[in-house]
């Protein structure tokens, strides 16, 4: 099985032109299975 990685192409769903940092962005494992784990917060303009 290859390893998890995050895409770094466009694309949805989400906000065009939203970007996951890579440091926010974890392959967890759960109940046996590989998991996504995406970690978000806003800035205040």
């Amino acid at each position: 099985m290859a390893a998890a990685t995050a895409r770094d192409n466009a694309g949805g769903p989400g906000v065009p032109g939203a970007s996951w940092r890579a440091s926010n962005v974890t392959f967890p494992t759960m109940n046996g299975d590989k998991v996504a784990q995406l970690s978000a917060s806003t800035e205040d303009g």
